[in-house]
């Protein structure tokens, strides 16, 4: 079976609209979402219906739970606390309430899913370091798992390592269109990319599509009306900063 996985789509309606309509036109209807559904962006409603009305199976990421108790915004940066904020008095009840029963984790067959890392909430993977602790971690504690979706970065990334070869840091995946084979004996952390705010230098939304029968991957970037969400922003009355960094990438 063929699903997508996405992550951190922070509000960004028009992205998330593209990347609904690329998945659909990939014939899949399975869509896993490693969380942060709102957040920066203009339009966290609607963004939260549109993962209702698709069933999306979707985990919480920290801007949703920090819309519902804006006590978890201390480590956030300027902007992040003035649209977490807005995005607390924006939400309608019915949106929090599906977002306060969203898990902090899915197990699906031979698959992990996460919003940020195994070694604890809100922490981050960014280097081969930090995920080769990660893969350790993730074989001790679920063994029977060789692969594990995860968010929280904005980074498409994945991340890999023999079982054999643990205690070393992982190796990083040189990112092209090709299909990535999953390799017996080996252990993976893939990372999708943003959706609704990419910090990787591509202004373009990003997802993954997973084969579990061939047991392959691939990424999908997906362009999307950067300029109108820019002006959403704006409108909005949020930070510049959130809408300029949407033009770079970054």
């Amino acid at each position: 079976m063929r699903f997508s996985v996405i992550s951190d789509i922070h509000a960004n309606l028009e992205a998330l609209s593209a990347v609904i309509e690329d998945i659909s036109k990939e014939n899949i209807t399975e869509i896993y979402c490693l969380g942060d559904l709102v957040g920066y962006g203009a339009n966290p409603n609607e963004c939260v219906e549109i993962a209702r009305k698709h069933s999306f199976k979707c985990i919480r990421g920290n801007h949703d739970s920090a819309a519902l108790d804006l006590r978890k915004t201390e480590s956030y940066n300027s902007y992040a606390i003035v649209a977490i904020k807005w995005t607390h008095d924006t939400l309608s009840k019915s949106n929090k309430d599906f977002l306060i029963n969203l898990p902090f984790k899915i197990i699906h067959k031979n698959l992990l899913f996460i919003h940020d890392a195994l070694t604890g909430r809100d922490k981050y993977i960014l280097n081969t370091i930090d995920a080769g602790t990660n893969l350790e971690l993730m074989n001790k504690n679920h063994p029977e798992k060789n692969i594990c979706f995860f968010g929280h970065t904005h980074l498409k990334v994945t991340y890999t390592q023999k079982i054999s070869n643990l205690k070393d840091k992982a190796a990083e995946l040189k990112l092209s269109s090709d299909i990535f084979k999953i390799l017996d004996g080996s252990i993976y952390l893939i990372n999708p990319g943003a959706v609704g705010q990419p910090r990787d230098g591509g202004v373009e939304a990003s997802y993954v599509i997973f084969d579990d029968e061939k047991n392959e991957f691939r990424y999908k970037p997906v362009k999307y009306d950067i300029p109108k969400a820019q002006q959403k922003i704006i409108d909005a009355g949020l930070p510049k900063y959130l809408s300029d960094r949407l033009g770079t990438g970054r």
